[in-house]
């Protein structure tokens, strides 16, 4: 339990809102947590929730974990590293859904549903811009929790998934589009960064997020100049002082947008995640781009940021319009499938053996603030405004089914 739990405790049981009982069954510790790891269709998909290691310390901790066969062959690791730390491997999808929790690392399609039952807890991504009305009408009546990768909080108010992977994303869209620049790839024949006497390349940046913070850091790592844009002064200021100044920076001015693209071997859309994008570049300012240059577009989850993207799988994440070769996959990081995966494991797992230590999972959405910001459904009861708004659904304030908090 961290301070800010034992702080709230502590002022509810001064204010004699809470039960002596209730807060006993609080610092009960006795939940042994059913976990069912489920695969995913890899020319989509390469990552895998939960290492090998993450499911050691969830089973030490008297938890159960069952995982279907090959789930994490997309990340090199087979079934037998799982079966050695005690993961039962399960050769049915059937047998996976008897777990109470489900994980995944992609959103529930129309072929799971029909494994689910009332009182299933799902943790996976939403990818809301993604989603349609439908299928979370279908999630609605199953009475079904859903807990989603993106929308969980730490004690720091921070989103800890999207923040590591968009770490990862920044870094590799570099690598991307200086291994795309290259001949080999119908590229512009550039070297991304500087060599003496040939003035560097260029990289445009779309967006002050955690993924551009990364691709700045990256691209000047290479000796490549950078520019980066976004509709808030003070994020751009935070931004250039992190980097030791060594960007330049611009309001979102067509003008000034116009002028870089010209001069830009790579352009970069980092915009932030779990909001509506602010800025999307319509085709015809695409053609100012110079022939062979590189576009990488790390909005896809939300529709992506340029009018010529279109999504692609990791087989073939990239192709060619107008002369401009695009990246355009789901989530860049499947590329490095194994970093990624260890990254987003050392997260959940640590989720997870939280979740254990409360004696259910209404206790832990009551007392832990950052978990419960990652529920969208809650016993068939849409608690998420931002999935309400955008698809025309009803919701109700998780506090509201909570009155304790």
């Amino acid at each position: 339990m961290n301070d800010r739990d034992l702080l709230k405790l502590e002022s509810l049981t001064q204010q004699k809102l809470l039960p002596q009982e209730e807060l006993k069954r609080h610092f009960s510790r006795k939940q042994q947590l059913t976990i069912g790891v489920l695969g995913t269709d890899q020319r989509v998909e390469n990552r895998i929730p939960l290492t090998p290691q993450g499911c050691e310390l969830l089973i030490k901790n008297g938890n159960v974990i069952r995982m279907f066969s090959q789930a994490g062959k997309g990340a090199s690791f087979n079934d037998v590293d799982y079966s050695e730390y005690g993961v039962e491997i399960c050769h049915s999808i059937e047998e996976v859904y008897q777990s109470k929790i489900i994980v995944k690392m992609t959103p529930l399609d129309r072929h799971d549903l029909k494994y689910l039952k009332k009182g299933h807890v799902i943790l996976s991504p939403l990818h809301l811009y993604l989603q349609n009305k439908e299928h979370i009408q279908a999630l609605l009546r199953k009475r079904v929790t859903c807990v989603a990768f993106e929308y969980l909080q730490n004690d720091y108010n921070a989103y800890p998934i999207t923040q590591i992977l968009s770490e990862i994303s920044g870094m590799l869209s570099i690598q991307v589009a200086s291994n795309y620049l290259s001949n080999d790839n119908n590229g512009r024949g550039v070297f991304l960064g500087g060599i003496t006497g040939i003035s560097p390349s260029e990289v445009v940046i779309l967006g002050s997020s955690t993924a551009a913070e990364y691709a700045a850091r990256t691209a000047l790592g290479m000796g490549a100049t950078v520019k980066i844009f976004d509709d808030c002064v003070n994020r751009l200021r935070d931004l250039n002082e992190k980097l030791g100044g060594r960007i330049s920076t611009s309001i979102f001015y067509p003008q000034a947008l116009s002028k870089a693209f010209k001069s830009a071997d790579v352009v970069i859309g980092a915009l932030s995640q779990n909001s509506p994008l602010e800025l999307f570049i319509p085709e015809d300012m695409m053609d100012i781009l110079k022939k062979g240059s590189v576009v990488v577009d790390l909005n896809m989850m939300q529709g992506g940021c340029f009018e010529t993207s279109e999504l692609r799988g990791v087989k073939e994440p990239y192709f060619t319009k107008n002369g401009i070769v695009h990246y355009c996959v789901r989530d860049i990081t499947t590329r490095v499938s194994r970093t990624a995966s260890i990254a987003l494991s050392n997260v959940l797992t640590s989720v997870l053996l939280e979740l254990s230590n409360c004696p259910s999972i209404e206790q832990h959405i009551r007392y832990h603030i950052g978990f419960a910001e990652g529920v969208y459904i809650y016993n068939g009861v849409l608690t998420n405004e931002d999935v309400g708004q955008r698809l025309g659904l009803d919701y109700k304030n998780l506090n509201l089914l909570f009155p304790i908090l």
